[in-house]
């Protein structure tokens, strides 16, 4: 997961690969690349508050022992 200043730093690099006259990369794709990602950041930046770590902690399963995983904890 990426942290929200490198999501600003890739939405940087896309909009001025964007701008690049003799881009290979310009279309539809790249569109939407940067629209999405706009609106990741967008999100966050609204909801500071609401991230969850999706890492699986394995050290403290134990053999027999069933770990309940919720991800919006």
């Amino acid at each position: 997961m990426l942290s929200l200043s490198e999501k600003k730093i890739i939405l940087r690099v896309l909009m001025d690969e964007r701008k690049r006259l003799f881009s290979k990369h310009r279309g539809k794709t790249l569109d939407l690349a940067i629209s999405s990602i706009s609106q990741m950041i967008l999100n966050e930046e609204r909801n500071p508050g609401k991230h969850y770590d999706s890492s699986l902690d394995f050290s403290t399963r134990k053999k027999g022992i069933k770990i309940d995983y919720d991800p919006m904890v």
